[in-house]
């Protein structure tokens, strides 16, 4: 990693890999030069202190810590060494924007960078740092699910030319000599495979209570292009202040994809109802889905749905959830969850890769990384406070109205006329397909 020349560095490796260590020689030598100019960044000053002290300790012994002008290491304030007024190192919180504007870059090192919520630091704050200088950057971590420091990473994986100044790295921590092979064997055994997979061999897991903890970033994500002979639905939850709105597309196989969506904060029922109006044209969904609460004859969300009946002339079903269906909500993640990965191991539930991306604030992708159990020992209830269960609602509506949930009105339908031995044949292969078991759900595999 030391000889690579890429302007841009991303080594995703295991917990106790020695990254803040290699980060610290990665930079010591070249801070060092007159007027270099360094930010190491971290979640917290706290966090960001490894680095700094390696190279504190490094700059000890060589002796460059005696010619510092003025240098702190109290992770109260911000930590700094200065040699003169153009030669400094800097440590940077982002739980203060503020504080990360103003000075030009030679060298950008984030520390701990997954554990930064969103990649709104980097993109809006630190990387027009590094322009006039022509700066580079760093960010050894561990991966924590698939964070907005994943897209950095395949960027260093990629071959096209267009990422010639990124390079990544993925290294387990067994690769680390000096870290013992018995406490790791030990750690296998001691954690969950997904915890194990995440923290030691650095595979970026979705894991830690996540409800649909199945979903794979790979193989639930799939090339797709809009096909108007296709059937297409649209999906609408109406949250207050925080709406949703997903448009799905059906194969012939009854693959259902994800090929669109709109999730704003701050929207108007009017504002919704535009979207939809303006995305009805383009798509021409058959059927919307939407909650009870579209139920209201006079409360905030007739907007939308005189949208829909008004401006599509009453040609479209406008289903509601029932009540029930609505509530019944480990039931209905029963059902989200077969079509995201059965029992079998078959997935029938997609997002389109343009809509799959981890640096989004919101959006089916991110969200159903953060959609959680509200107690480890419960699968009744998901994070209340949390906007995510907008976009999961969406998901979870259409599943309901398109495939039922076991013993609900949807799936009486479909086994309408048949024998008690077809219907109990139709019931165990529901069940195959929805089996999810509390192991699967809190940790993933």
């Amino acid at each position: 990693m030391h000889r690579s020349t890429a302007r841009f560095k991303v080594p995703y490796c295991g917990a106790r890999f020695g990254k803040s260590l290699w980060a610290a020689r990665e930079i010591g030598l070249e801070a060092l030069q007159p007027g270099t100019h360094t930010w190491i960044v971290g979640p917290t000053y706290d966090l960001a202190l490894k680095e700094f002290n390696y190279l504190w300790l490094d700059y000890a012994k060589s002796g460059d810590l005696a010619r510092c002008k003025r240098k702190s290491e109290s992770p109260e304030g911000p930590p700094h060494m200065t040699w003169d007024d153009d030669t400094w190192i800097r440590v940077k919180s982002t739980k203060d924007f503020a504080s990360l504007l103003g000075d030009e870059l030679d060298i950008l090192l984030f520390s701990e960078a997954t554990q930064i919520d969103t990649a709104e630091p980097w993109e809006r704050y630190c990387r027009p740092r590094l322009g006039s200088r022509g700066g580079r950057a760093a960010w050894p971590t561990t991966p924590k699910g698939i964070s907005w420091v994943h897209p950095l990473y395949l960027r260093g994986q990629d071959e096209d030319p267009k990422w010639k100044d990124w390079a990544s790295w993925n290294w387990p921590t067994e690769m680390n000599p000096h870290h013992s092979r018995e406490d790791i064997e030990q750690a296998r055994l001691e954690m969950s495979p997904a915890a194990f997979a995440e923290q030691y061999l650095a595979e970026p897991r979705l894991f830690s209570g996540l409800i649909y903890s199945l979903f794979d970033p790979v193989m639930n994500v799939q090339e797709w292009t809009f096909n108007p002979k296709l059937k297409t639905f649209c999906s609408v939850d109406f949250g207050k202040n925080h709406p949703a709105a997903i448009w799905l597309q059906e194969d012939e196989l009854e693959n259902s994809i994800i090929f669109d969506e709109f999730m704003e904060d701050n929207v108007t029922p009017e504002q919704l109802a535009d979207v939809i109006d303006e995305r009805h044209k383009k798509y021409k969904p058959e059927a919307y889905f939407c909650d009870p609460a579209g139920k209201q004859q006079h409360g905030s969300n007739l907007p939308v749905m005189e949208t829909i009946r008004a401006r599509t002339g009453g040609k479209v079903r406008w289903v509601y959830t029932t009540a029930k269906e609505a509530v019944d909500l480990s039931n209905g993640h029963d059902a989200v969850g077969g079509r995201i990965c059965s029992g079998e191991g078959q997935r029938k539930l997609f997002l389109a890769q343009q809509i799959a991306d981890p640096t989004r604030k919101r959006g089916v992708y991110v969200d159903i990384g953060r959609y959680q159990y509200k107690k480890p020992d419960s699968s009744d209830n998901e994070v209340k406070d949390g906007i995510e269960k907008n976009s999961m609602d969406c998901v979870r509506y259409y599943v309901i109205n398109r495939f039922g949930t076991l013993g609900s009105q949807v799936f009486r339908r479909m086994t309408k006329g048949q024998t008690e031995e077809e219907r109990e044949d139709a019931e165990a292969k529901r069940a195959a397909q929805y089996r999810r078991t509390t192991a699967n759900a809190y940790t993933g595999y």
